[in-house]
């Protein structure tokens, strides 16, 4: 059994519910899973791990609180399912001190923890767990439906619906999947919940549905995981235009946090396009985001129930918000009374960040770094870009769905945890 002794160290931002990942190094020992617990008090803490492509291990797990200034540390084992050294029958052994060398003796019996482990997986009542039908996956998180991946070629594009908040309820629009939900708006029909789509890709409408429209097709899953901690879903696509000739293709990597016992959302996501059928223009144009979201119409601004946008720069509303740079935009209101966000948040390493976004009091949000003429109302400007053949451009972002406003959620607190984790030391 190997062991791992971490300090983690919350740096200037007091942490809550921050998804982590440590880099532990080599391993020479085979396991299956890893075990951790913090250091101080025993407790068992629900973590995910393996090796990556260089051998390497690492453990993801989530901080649930840590003041800012404040250190927390933790002990990591490999553990095995059936470990073959082991010459004791492990469940049957009574005798306080089992010599055997599988490490069945330490601390609280690890192999009865393993036991506790096995059963709240098998009750489903934490972490993700993804089920393919054929034509959707859905996301369950801690035994309850949070998302659905629609893929199915009867759709232009992929899209998640449902996606459900804090309390339970969607907080992004039904239509048009739900037609006839009372009390929705019923325009873009286009605009499907949360989603990818771009308006000018080689002068392939990529956005709407209108006549003429392009496609974005599913290929295939690459990754389909569940686990304690997080749910990894990676998806091909190619876009296609009108008459199926393809344009580029699109890896999707979606990861679905456990922030149990919190009933705010995270999700991480990678959109990374590959130009692998020649050069690729994405147009200067409003018509697109490359993460977009249609929230709950009751979240709308324009319905007069309290909708509010809110960005990283305090910018408040349409006005103020629409076209201008930042970091996050938060989109916030009532759903069945009770008030939820939705935040997207641009990574540092994204190209032209801060993004634009494309953000609008009838409840679109979404980041385009592309439409500078339409932000600066100038034809002076150009915000178009060209990938070389060959080549990829990556964006990444991260969802908060989150109680509350934007102030509420701490949304400008909780963007540090995504673009400065805290720091970590391997101790031994």
């Amino acid at each position: 059994m190997a062991e791992w002794r971490l300090r983690v160290n919350a740096g200037e931002h007091s942490r809550f519910d921050c998804p982590m990942m440590a880099d532990l190094g080599r391993c020479d020992e085979s396991f299956d899973f890893l075990l951790l617990s913090e250091a101080k008090t025993g407790r068992a803490v629900p973590c995910q791990g393996g090796r990556d492509e260089n051998g390497d291990v690492r453990l993801h797990w989530i901080i649930d609180a840590l003041e800012a200034g404040e250190s927390r540390e933790y002990l990591v084992q490999t553990a095995c399912d059936d470990d073959p050294d082991c010459d004791c029958d492990c469940e049957d052994c009574e005798d306080e001190q089992c010599e055997c060398d599988c490490g069945c003796d330490d601390e609280e019996d690890l192999d009865s923890e393993e036991e506790d482990e096995e059963e709240e997986e098998l009750e489903g009542d934490y972490g993700v767990e993804l089920y393919d039908d054929g034509e959707k996956v859905d996301i369950v998180i801690a035994g309850n439906l949070f998302s659905a991946y629609h893929y199915s070629s009867k759709w232009v594009r992929p899209f998640m619906w449902p996606v459900i908040g804090p309390y339970g309820d969607c907080v992004t629009r039904n239509y048009p999947m739900i037609p006839d939900v009372e009390g929705e708006k019923h325009d873009h029909h286009h605009q499907k919940s949360l989603y990818t789509a771009f308006g000018s890709v080689n002068g392939v409408d990529n956005w709407s549905e209108e006549p003429g429209h392009g496609r974005i097709i599913h290929r295939g899953f690459t990754q389909l995981e569940g686990g304690p901690v997080a749910g990894i879903l990676q998806a091909d696509n190619d876009w296609v235009g009108p008459d199926g000739t393809k344009v580029m293709s699109e890896r999707r990597t979606v990861v679905v946090y456990d922030l149990s016992p919190s009933q705010d959302k995270i999700v991480d996501f990678t959109i990374a396009f590959k130009a692998d059928a020649g050069e690729v223009r994405f147009g200067d144009t409003k018509e697109g985001g490359i993460l977009s979201v249609r929230v709950a119409t009751s979240m709308d601004v324009d319905t007069g129930l309290g909708g509010r946008i809110e960005n990283s720069f305090g910018g408040t509303n349409e006005n103020e918000t629409w076209g201008k740079p930042a970091h996050w935009c938060d989109y916030s209101g009532p759903v069945l009374g009770r008030r939820v966000g939705v935040a997207i948040m641009d990574h540092p390493g994204n190209l032209r960040h801060p993004t634009g976004w494309h953000v609008r009091n009838y409840g679109l949000m979404t980041a385009n770094c592309f439409a500078e003429s339409y932000y600066k109302n100038s034809d002076k400007y150009d915000g178009s870009y060209v990938m070389p053949a060959g080549s990829e451009l990556v964006f990444r972002y991260r969802l908060l769905i989150h109680k509350g406003d934007a102030k509420a959620g701490r949304v400008g607190e909780r963007y540090h945890d995504y673009i400065n984790p805290p720091s970590y030391e391997v101790l031994s």
